[in-house]
């Protein structure tokens, strides 16, 4: 029997991944974040480059603001499981909070936020369980996984230089966004260990892995990418630890805090209100606008730190 054009063309819409960029967004809108479908972001060369989904939340904070946004990349793969390989490696929850692909105010107060005791109970924060790299199922070179991961990271950069294009006053006004790459997929997700007791890789089906990759030559720190199946999606969101929400709540207050005394400080050219929790970074240095900052202040009012750019991992 013969395909109909319409059916031809609903199997099209469905492989492209419409339907699961419309479901994506929808379900980010009923947990009332803002939402844009095919948000464009211009690279460094001023090229416009597609976000599938953006989800914002958004917190005016006098004349400045924090931004929470979710960059989501969807991938429909229904055809080819994605499989993820997962070590022991482990991080320091100071340093994913400080590495956070952020705008130049988001990184000042992500870095001197991020020894917050707070995030040692976020999930998004959790220092072990990571994948460090994975492969779309029969496929070769660079295959729809390593497009989408590259994609997603890409996007958030562009994102927050896009902000850093603005000409602001710290003093005045700032603009503090934070971005958290997810990539939804519809399709099969497994997971790869390697069992040393037999000497062989083991296969796991699963809905939810958190990847840090650090394969973008834009970027030289790790990335942490949250990977979810699209079914899950709504369980990702609801039920993830105490649920995402909840972790947003957390992070606004404790970045939203940090900005708070960020602003003051530029407004009175001290560093003597921003209060820099210890912990590990994995940076070398302070961000550009805490440098700025220091330049500004007087001599007896420097800031003093416990902050620590060791390595991120044991």
């Amino acid at each position: 029997m013969e395909i109909s054009l319409d059916e031809k063309v609903k199997r099209w819409v469905e492989k492209e991944g419409y339907p699961l960029e419309f479901s994506t967004a929808h379900k980010f809108k009923k947990r009332r974040f803002s939402v844009e479908q095919s948000y464009f972001a211009k690279d460094e060369n001023g090229k416009a480059r597609e976000v599938d989904v953006l989800a914002t939340a958004n917190v005016p904070i006098g004349r400045s603001f924090l931004r929470i946004k979710h960059v989501v990349e969807c991938k429909w793969s229904k055809d080819k499981p994605w499989v993820l390989f997962k070590d022991e490696k482990r991080f320091a929850t100071s340093a994913l909070a400080a590495q956070l692909i952020s705008s130049s105010a988001g990184q000042a107060i992500a870095w001197a936020a991020a020894g917050n005791e707070e995030f040692k109970e976020l999930g998004m924060f959790k220092g072990e369980g990571f994948s460090f790299s994975g492969r779309q199922a029969f496929s070769k070179g660079n295959d729809l996984f390593y497009q989408a991961v590259q994609g997603v990271v890409s996007n958030c950069l562009n994102i927050t230089r896009f902000y850093d294009e603005y000409e602001f006053a710290p003093e005045d006004h700032m603009l503090a966004v934070i971005t958290l790459p997810l990539i939804v997929i519809e399709g099969g997700l497994h997971e790869a260990t390697y069992a040393p007791e037999s000497d062989e890789l083991q296969l796991n089906s699963i809905n939810h892995a958190r990847l840090r990759w650090k394969g973008n030559e834009r970027r030289q720190l790790n990335t942490v990418i949250d990977v979810v199946t699209s079914d899950y999606l709504d369980t990702f969101l609801d039920t993830f630890l105490d649920t995402r929400e909840k972790e947003l709540e957390v992070l606004v207050s404790c970045f939203g805090e940090a900005l708070q005394q960020l602003i003051k400080c530029f407004q009175e050219k001290t560093e003597k209100y921003l209060v820099v929790r210890e912990g590990a970074r994995g940076i070398s240095g302070r961000p550009n606008l805490l440098r700025k900052l220091s330049k500004l202040s007087t001599p007896n009012k420097k800031l003093q730190t416990d902050a620590s750019d060791d390595a991120p991992f044991s």
